[in-house]
């Protein structure tokens, strides 16, 4: 028998605290988030897989380590949450005789709510899959987002990456680059809100899919944010929690292209944050890289944001080039970062290249004879972004946050 449960609600989440057993979380839909479980966390995307997670200390950034289970672990860990709901909704009139159910929310509810939820959650889990299969007809595929925007309501206004050549990434190999109609848009929006219903309370902001929204033209990239305003005017509103507003990712040569007053235009319909692929400050690095363009061109594209009222976040990459370029990747990304002209609004995301046998940067450094960098050299050039960011006036100062793009899960 259980011996006590806490349970709250928060908007669009549910969780139960099960002391000394475990701790859920669902969504307000009856989606499960998360179980953590045995000094584990094990969360669940969208598309149903799940992700073992746990902490890694000891390195300038702690960090999680995760992997994805296997399609037999994630029926274990899916009969595992439906059998301690199931326990709950049985030891449920015991718990409360006792005094043992507890609503931490900061607005309680009735007992009674909480059977109902409790057996509407229990229910929703035989349709688990179903769920999967509906999500996967709305979205493509999403390669990744930056580490603030795990929470965000995701519009694919654009599919894959218009370069799609970097030496380092093959999240859009398989997928051509175009920009959706506005028709396909809408359709694309009112499927996604009727897909998350009452657990679009729980999303905290708007991203622009996928890889560059500065590549579709500045009318429709505008006249969206407009519509999301109108559709979503919570999500884009500035919020004391600091998690607000529409964001994208951004290549520094789209950016460019843009005339200022349609970026001005764009801040008003309420976009907040472009992030922009930096990689490294070094143009040989970033061009043994293949990434366009050159790091003239990125602090260009900042100055331009920041001229228009817009934040940016840049994204650095740690490992970049192996050793043989890692001094010049170094050099180049501390002067880049030094000159950049950031503020508290903005964002540095210091990502590590994967260590992984197969990916595409190690291929890369094997074919052209170049020696990865190991743990300790990768941890150095973190060290040196990090403190070239610290030494930044205050009013300079942008945040910087360790960004492990193998650990993302929608």
């Amino acid at each position: 028998m259980i011996k006590s449960v806490m349970a709250a609600a928060s908007p669009g989440t549910y969780s139960f605290v099960i002391p000394g057993s475990a701790t859920l979380e669902f969504d307000a839909v009856g989606r499960p988030n998360a179980l953590h479980e045995g000094g584990l966390l094990f969360a669940r995307g969208h598309d149903g897989r799940w992700m073992e997670k746990h902490w890694r200390t000891g390195s300038p950034s702690p960090s999680r380590e995760h992997r994805l289970l296997s399609p037999s672990e994630k029926t274990g860990r899916e009969r595992r949450v439906r059998g301690l709901l199931e326990k709950i909704l049985q030891d449920f009139p015991s718990l409360l005789q006792k005094g043992l159910f507890q609503d931490l929310g900061a607005r309680p509810s009735s007992l009674e709510d909480w059977r109902r939820r409790l057996g509407k959650i229990l229910a929703f889990q035989e349709r688990l899959d179903a769920d999967a299969a509906r999500y996967a007809r709305i979205y493509h595929p999403i390669g990744v987002l930056p580490p603030d925007q795990y929470l965000s309501w995701i519009v694919q206004a654009t599919e894959g990456c218009p370069w799609n050549r970097c030496a380092f990434c093959d999240l859009y190999r398989d997928r051509p680059a175009r920009i959706r109609s506005r028709v396909e848009i809408r359709r694309h929006m009112e499927e996604s809100e009727a897909y998350f219903g009452p657990a679009m309370d729980r999303r905290t902001s708007v991203f622009i899919g996928d890889a560059d929204a500065f590549a579709a033209p500045p009318a429709t990239l505008v006249g969206l944010c407009r519509e999301i305003g109108r559709r979503q005017p919570r999500l884009v509103r500035p919020s004391d929690d600091g998690a607000w507003g529409i964001h994208s990712f951004a290549e520094a040569r789209s950016v460019l292209r843009w005339p200022a007053d349609r970026l001005r235009a764009l801040a008003r319909a309420g976009f907040r944050r472009a992030t922009i692929g930096v990689e490294s400050g070094d143009d040989g690095v970033r061009a043994w890289l293949k990434k366009p363009g050159c790091a003239l061109d990125v602090r260009r594209a900042v100055v331009k944001l920041k001229a228009a009222g817009l934040s940016a976040g840049v994204v650095v990459l740690l490992g970049a080039g192996g050793r043989e370029g890692a001094r010049a990747h170094t050099d180049g990304t501390v002067k880049l970062l030094s000159e950049l002209p950031l503020d508290g609004n903005d964002l540095v995301l210091l990502s590590p290249l994967s260590d992984r046998p197969g990916d595409p940067h190690r291929r890369a450094l094997a074919e052209s004879g170049r020696t990865p960098v190991n743990a300790e050299e990768r941890a150095a050039q973190e060290t040196a972004f990090r403190g070239t960011v610290r030494s930044l006036p205050d009013g300079r100062r942008p945040r910087a946050a360790y960004y492990d793009v193998e650990g993302f899960l929608y």
